[in-house]
């Protein structure tokens, strides 16, 4: 309780009569180091680099085990409420859209994050490919 009515009063005392605050010089860093450190030699930006042609997303050194089994496990917050069962519900069409990827869905019944942690650490212990939550 203290606090707030030292911050109070440390504010009241700040206000001037007007009710603004007073003004203070622009701070410059509080020491002898430039302000901005990054700035451009010579005092001008450089032209912007150029992008390039939009390749449309090509995959560049794909993984060996492309188009293998992937095993991902869903752990939400907490299973058996609408919200999670849709995403679900979700995650097992993708899979069966993709074909490879299986989705075990699965997490604590109550809102409890130490339990979702118990989730996810057993789960990576199993070796999955992937955890979503």
């Amino acid at each position: 309780m203290r606090k707030p009515i030292v911050l109070l009063t440390t504010l009241a005392l700040t206000l001037g009569s007007a009710g603004a605050v007073a003004a203070q010089d622009v701070w410059d860093g509080a020491d002898e180091l430039p302000t901005s450190p990054l700035a451009c030699p010579g005092g001008e930006a450089p032209p912007p680099a150029d992008a390039g042609e939009y390749d449309g997303g090509t995959v560049m050194n794909p993984v060996a085990e492309a188009g293998a089994e992937i095993t991902l496990v869903d752990i939400p917050k907490l299973i058996g409420i609408g919200y999670f069962n849709a995403t679900a519900q979700g995650t097992q069409e993708a899979a069966a859209e993709l074909g490879n990827v299986t989705v075990i869905n699965d997490g604590p019944t109550a809102a409890n994050i130490d339990e979702q942690i118990t989730f996810i650490d057993n789960y990576i212990t199993q070796g999955v490919d992937g955890v979503l939550f």
